[in-house]
């Protein structure tokens, strides 16, 4: 019997927030890009020119700088009536396999840590021809949300308060248009207090909050284990035990804070303190 097997390789993207450290909202983490890139980088550009992006290549565990480290497909043999697929498995990765016979319709066959799977082709329900696809993601949690979001007066202010979940950050945004919003406080806590006698100020104004990062995550107070594997991985030390720019705050905190790692941005670094002169 002639069987065919054609192979579809497809990137899972993750829909939900996971606690990755992404300061600047790029979909790459920022442990990933100071490894790499030592800052920000395009989560499209494709520097080592193999074919894959550098969001891809996150995912998929591969090194983004160098062509031989390809985000590789499933490689197949076969042994009499079974058909043997495998594939290079990275660290904390969950793989889903599946099979489609007309490449719209498609069954999950195998998922979790996994990388290989066996098709019995004597199966009495095997199909003729049979499509298939690996696909790959990042273990995520479940995205936090805004609870219990209010607003009242007391008198010239407006007293914003919220449900505070101290594993995330919260910015409170505002907006005279509901098309363009300004940031009002980066790293807002409840309840919080917006003067409405202020000099300029409309009289309509509407707010929201967002997520912006959380402290919370599997791996080193607020990383993913994936994002502290690989750190140790490159580094041979956990991100709270080195300072690789020796501006006194280690890497850890500098990837919860948002800053950046490789470059002297302790809130400290800028601070002037101006002492008038006795007279």
């Amino acid at each position: 019997m002639k069987i065919k097997v054609f192979l579809s390789l497809v990137l899972l993207a993750q829909a939900s927030v996971r606690a990755t450290v992404d300061a600047n909202g790029n979909g790459l983490s920022d442990v990933y890009e100071f490894i790499y890139f030592n800052g920000p980088a395009d989560p499209f550009g494709d520097p080592d020119d193999d074919g894959a992006s550098n969001y891809d290549e996150m995912v998929w565990g591969t090194n983004p700088t160098n062509a031989t480290s390809k985000v590789l497909g499933p490689t197949v043999t076969r042994n009499g009536m079974a058909l043997q697929f495998t594939w290079p498995g990275a660290p904390y990765r969950s793989y889903e396999f599946g099979a489609s016979e007309n490449l719209v319709t498609w069954q999950p066959l195998a998922s979790g840590f996994i990388s290989s799977y066996t098709e019995n082709l004597a199966a009495s329900d095997a199909p003729a021809r049979r499509l298939y696809r690996l696909r790959v993601s990042l273990p995520s949690i479940s995205a936090p949300s805004v609870a219990g979001f209010t607003a009242a007066s007391r008198g010239s202010d407006l007293i914003l308060t919220w449900i505070m979940d101290n594993n995330v950050f919260y910015e409170l945004e505002s907006s005279r248009t509901l098309t363009g919003w300004q940031s009002v406080s980066a790293r807002a806590i409840s309840p919080y207090v917006e003067p409405l006698n202020s000099a300029g100020a409309p009289s309509r104004h509407f707010y929201r909050l967002r997520i912006t990062g959380s402290s919370s995550g599997a791996g080193n107070g607020g990383l993913d284990a994936w994002e502290e594997a690989l750190y140790q991985q490159t580094f041979g030390v956990s991100p709270d035990a080195r300072d690789s720019d020796g501006d006194g705050m280690n890497d850890l905190q500098e990837f919860q804070l948002g800053l950046r790692p490789g470059k002297k941005d302790h809130p400290a670094v800028r601070l002037v303190v101006f002492t008038p002169l006795e007279k």
